[in-house]
């Protein structure tokens, strides 16, 4: 942990970068409060915007398929929503699997890190100097 001139005290998280303590605990308890379940990432659809070919996950939501064409395997890798670590089935591309609540993901070690220990004190312990 490295304290500030102001006395704000930052810490540095793998994959995720410097946060700011206070800051990072009030979003490990936000993601505390969400249900998790272990899941093996597989493709999900997608639309593919015709005009540039971005793409955008598919949910159910309306689309004019004039523009936009609904590929049922498109959507090819999520990231953590802690560290942004991509989640995939793409060989070498990131992790194949992780927890999922909806279509929001965490990375094992993010959850294994965050959500898994129920000491608030030893986890913040257990955090890296920047």
């Amino acid at each position: 942990m490295q304290e500030n001139f102001d006395n704000t005290i930052f810490v540095t998280i793998p994959h995720a970068g410097r946060y700011q303590l206070d800051t990072l605990i009030n979003e490990i308890n936000g993601l505390r409060e969400i249900t998790w379940t272990y899941k093996i990432w597989v493709p999900t659809p997608a639309l593919i915007d015709k005009s540039d070919g971005s793409t955008k996950q598919f949910v159910g939501q309306n689309f004019d398929p004039k523009y936009f064409t609904l590929d049922n395997i498109g959507w090819t890798h999520d990231h953590c929503e802690f560290c942004s670590h991509t989640i995939s089935d793409i060989e070498g591309y990131g992790d194949v699997d992780g927890f999922v609540s909806n279509n929001d993901w965490l990375c094992k070690d993010c959850y294994r890190k965050f959500i898994e220990p129920k000491d608030m004190d030893s986890l913040v312990k257990g955090l890296e100097l920047p």
